[in-house]
């Protein structure tokens, strides 16, 4: 399933963290300041669901750069 998840700070990152954890197709739409380190070092989740590093996510920080 293809995923966009707009609003990508702390509650959309995990969410869509752990859906790309779940084999979906998930897209981040979020600031460059945050983007730009989760490109670089994947999206660290770490709390009630366990400890995790997702690195395969899609990141646009504009609407128009989703990718149909």
């Amino acid at each position: 399933m293809r995923i966009l998840v707009v609003g990508a700070g702390a509650v959309g990152s995990v969410l869509g963290g752990l859906l790309a954890k779940a084999d979906h197709d998930v897209t981040l739409l979020g600031r460059a300041w945050h983007l730009d380190v989760v490109s670089r070092q994947g999206l660290a989740i770490t709390g009630l669901w366990g400890e995790h590093r997702v690195t395969r996510l899609s990141l646009v920080t504009r609407p128009e750069d989703v990718v149909r």
